[in-house]
């Protein structure tokens, strides 16, 4: 038998992942102690981890993990293909809206898009869960803040709030503020200052050693977000490339 923090190495993650697997139901320890409290987990109990990740990587939420861990291989390899051919149209269809542009009061955009992107966010801002902000280094605490901010943001953005108007330009200006060799978001924006003006935009440039995806970038608008109550800002992310390995971040006022 492994202690949590024993098991948590072999897996490389931390013991507040497992804890929360624990407590939404997905990895349960073999034993715990009913005097101490302590878990106890089997090495065998890797390969589901392993599964957990997978999963988790390929865009499934909790529940959808909950069903699929011990079931069939064909019935995975038939929900993978579901999967698969959703992530294609819903890439499709951003890929057509950042292709026509976001509408304006003079421009004609398939509604229907339009509502498909807005549906995306949503459904993104829904399945975030506190073991994605703990793998940002964020506190989970923050998970219910953090989606009712999103979901604010995102209903701003496509009523067109932050449209910019006729003739105006993004250049964006240095404010000064950056970090580097950190290890996560969370540490990186620990110190972020509080952010100035109403209805402005700011980007975060970020060149990060490891892949981000989708989620990621929702975290990190969700965190300056809850950083900044009450604003409307429109914020920016930005991926460079990771030339010397090394993760940077800077702060653009545009």
């Amino acid at each position: 038998m492994l202690t949590v923090g024993n098991f948590a190495i072999l897996c490389a993650c931390s013991t507040q992942t497992l804890r929360y697997y624990d407590r939404v139901g997905l990895l349960k320890p073999a034993q715990v102690d009913e005097w101490t409290g302590y878990r106890y987990y089997e090495e065998s109990q890797l390969l589901d981890f392993r599964r957990i990740r997978s999963l988790q990587g390929a865009g499934f939420t909790i529940g959808e993990i909950r069903k699929l861990l011990h079931a069939p291989a064909e019935d995975v390899r038939a929900a993978l293909r579901r999967k698969e051919a959703e992530l294609k149209e819903k890439q499709r269809r951003l890929a057509e809206l950042l292709k026509q542009g976001f509408p304006t009061e003079d421009m004609d955009m398939d509604k229907e898009i339009i509502e498909e992107a807005k549906q995306g966010m949503q459904d993104l801002c829904e399945n975030l869960s506190a073991e994605d902000l703990v793998e940002l280094g964020l506190e989970p605490t923050m998970l219910e803040p953090m989606k009712a901010r999103l979901k604010e943001y995102w209903e701003d953005y496509f009523r067109g709030v932050f449209i910019l108007r006729p003739g105006e330009r993004l250049e964006p200006t240095d404010t000064g503020w950056r970090r580097e060799g950190w290890e996560t978001i969370g540490e990186a924006l620990k110190d972020l200052p509080e952010l100035e003006g109403e209805l402005r935009t700011y980007e975060l440039e970020i060149s990060f050693r490891k892949p981000v995806n989708e989620v990621h970038v929702s975290v990190m608008i969700g965190a300056v977000l809850l950083r900044n109550p009450g604003k409307k800002l429109r914020l920016v992310v930005n991926m460079i490339p990771n030339i010397d390995k090394v993760n940077r971040i800077r702060l653009l006022r545009v």
